[in-house]
């Protein structure tokens, strides 16, 4: 029992350091990947730590494996290089009993991970995928990206060339407009600002030393219209002003049980079987056909 106890602290220990080393570097690549995004929407402190402890759970799936591997390579090497196995050898241990502590430890882990697969690992993908997808929609004009068409606006499309995220200014300005009932334009500029009105319903998108060209429909023709201007204000409706939760029906591949994933193959297998009857049976229609031509030409009588 004592040499149990001492092989399992031989382990313990490099275990949880690489864990804790792993998921710290998952979490920084999590942070340089998502906390750009995020940091510009005025998001709740709250809502960035459910980010993290949602993404945790891929992070742990990952970093169990990776932490048991490093653990045993270090642990079975220190006692290795202090003579312990060779010593336990001598004494008249067998391998197996050396290794039943390690053994047990790698079974009890294996349940704990299938059940985590396929309880919390779903769910927690999806609630994340659905927390991202509501953040993204919350202030997008907080996070123009410079030569990237934004087509978030009703109405209405951007592109700029470059923009300062601290000031507003943007530079090599393009709107397109296209509204109902009062035709195309599209609106070009040196610069310009946006910023938010004080009620967060529109945008105000401030433009300087441009033009603007415009279709204006009529019953009898088609009018085209350029305009220059000095400065010039549009104001675009906000898509969303307020960071709102949604639920998402929809469900990837990751974001699925074992269940939930028979249940999609079985529904697979269900719709390729009646397009299968489906084929055969209009083929069987078309050889019908082919019969009556084929009767009908030898005999035209029969017709």
């Amino acid at each position: 029992m004592i040499f149990y106890r001492h092989t399992i602290r031989e382990m313990i220990i490099p275990f949880i350091y690489s864990f804790v080393t792993i998921m710290f570097l998952f979490f920084m690549q999590l942070a340089v990947k998502v906390l750009d995004k995020v940091l510009n929407k005025g998001i709740e402190p709250k809502v960035i730590i459910e980010i993290f402890l949602l993404n945790s759970a891929w992070m742990i799936v990952l970093a169990v494996p990776m932490s048991v591997l490093v653990a045993t390579l270090i642990g079975f090497g220190r006692m290795s290089s202090n003579n312990e196995i060779m010593i336990l050898k001598a004494s008249g241990v067998n391998l197996f009993r050396i290794l039943t502590p390690v053994i047990a430890g790698a079974a009890i882990l294996t349940v704990l991970l299938i059940f985590f697969h396929n309880l919390v690992l779903p769910d927690a993908n999806h609630k994340a995928a659905s927390l991202m997808s509501d953040i993204t929609r919350k202030k997008p004009a907080a996070v123009i990206k410079p030569r990237i068409l934004i087509r978030d606006f009703k109405g209405y499309a951007m592109l700029v060339r470059d923009i300062d995220h601290n000031s507003g200014k943007m530079n090599g300005v393009k709107v397109f407009s296209s509204k109902s009932g009062e035709g195309t334009s599209i609106t070009i500029a040196e610069y310009g600002y946006i910023n938010v009105t004080k009620n967060e319903k529109y945008l105000r998108v401030r433009l300087f030393n441009g033009e603007t060209h415009s279709l204006t429909p009529n019953q009898d023709s088609t009018d085209y219209l350029v305009a220059d201007f000095s400065s010039q204000a549009i104001f675009i409706e906000n898509i969303d002003s307020r960071f709102q939760r949604s639920e998402r029906n929809y469900r990837g591949d990751r974001e699925k049980s074992a269940q939930e994933l028979m249940k999609s193959v079985d529904e697979f297998r269900a719709h390729i079987n009646k397009g299968k009857k489906s084929k055969q049976e209009k083929l069987k229609e078309i050889t019908g056909c082919i019969d009556i031509l084929d009767s009908a030409g030898s005999n035209p009588e029969a017709l």
